[in-house]
């Protein structure tokens, strides 16, 4: 996608928790295996205990609007996205992000698309304020909480990494803000949802392992979900006008996944000249669910690169679909 009118990220945030699990208490329970931690390139994950999930959203986005020196009142959309349970009763939760965040005039939408919730709901805000001039500030949440999952937020690092709880928020404006979105688009496959990932990452747990998860141990399922990031990755580039070996074009940042799972599946996937142009971000917060790429974005935010500096933003979501973002400061 890439419109006629710019759309900026005026301000993007991350709300952690001060408290953490670390991979040496996950070891010493059992859960993991210490060379798997170290391979996969995790100290610790982020674990909230005093604030619901839809609190913790509010916490990001009332600092990214306050950031963007917006207030509250002036959202015309929100759009929050998540993937596991967004609390007991909590039976609407957009809704009860917008209410607590004070977006009293904002349509509020939900979005549920795996770890690409984030990507997935700004790509949905972009085209709506690109069709309809009445929306000129969207606010995009996302919130996961994932301390009750049966097999511990650990069990997972071998399908692609452990979880992380935590909020995130971006607005995005008309007006100029930090960062230029140049492109976004995404590719998908819904053929792979019988195939990924392979099995309930909200189930019973499984047995220790040092083995990537069963989606990673066929070829044909690994092939399909690198043609998607391939894709939206070339899509992205082609709509930005940049070729993959552009100067300005600095950095790549992936979901805050796991080095096998970044490995097998984006890193392969993008074109030469963008393979060693990747930093990973998520060794002491995991993987924040559908919220891994505005936790990229505040961070890019909070310490930006040089001006008229290029990132590459790419997410995934089991079903499957890629999204790609491009950026300039």
């Amino acid at each position: 996608m890439r419109t006629d009118t710019a759309h900026y990220v005026s301000a993007a945030a991350l709300w952690l928790p001060e408290t953490a699990s670390t991979a040496e208490e996950a070891v010493a329970a059992g859960t993991i295996r210490r060379r798997a931690a170290e391979a996969e390139g995790f100290s610790q994950v982020t674990v909230c205990h005093d604030r619901t999930v839809a609190a913790m959203a509010a916490e990001a986005a009332r600092a990214a609007l306050d950031d963007a020196g917006i207030a509250p009142g002036e959202v015309d959309l929100l759009i929050h996205a998540w993937v596991h349970q967004q609390g007991t009763g909590n039976w609407n939760p957009p809704h009860h992000v917008a209410r607590l965040v004070g977006a009293e005039h904002a349509v509020a939408l939900g979005l549920q698309q795996q770890s690409n919730g984030g990507a997935a709901a700004i790509e949905a805000a972009l085209n709506a304020m690109a069709v309809d001039l009445r929306v000129t500030t969207a606010l995009i949440t996302t919130a996961d909480q994932f301390t009750d999952i049966p097999q511990g937020r650990w069990s997972v690092l071998s399908d692609g990494g452990p979880l992380g709880d935590g909020g995130t928020a971006a607005v995005l404006t008309r007006a100029p803000g930090p960062l230029l979105i140049e492109s976004i688009a995404s590719y998908g496959d819904p053929t792979l949802e019988a195939e990924f990932p392979g099995r309930d990452p909200f189930g019973p747990p499984p047995e220790i392992t040092d083995e990537p998860g069963s989606a990673f141990r066929n070829q044909d399922v690994l092939k399909r979900m690198r043609h998607c990031v391939e894709q939206a990755v070339q899509y992205a580039l082609d709509d930005a006008r940049l070729s993959p070996d552009a100067p300005t074009l600095l950095t790549v940042l992936p979901l805050r996944l796991g080095h096998t799972f970044i490995d097998w599946t984006v890193r392969s996937a993008l074109p030469a000249p963008l393979q060693d142009k990747i930093q990973t971000h998520g060794s002491r917060t995991g993987h924040l669910g559908a919220g891994d790429l505005l936790a990229n974005l505040a961070d890019i935010v909070s310490r930006p690169p040089p001006p008229d500096s290029r990132i590459l933003l790419v997410s995934v979501g089991a079903g499957y679909t890629a999204t790609c973002l491009i950026v300039r400061t």
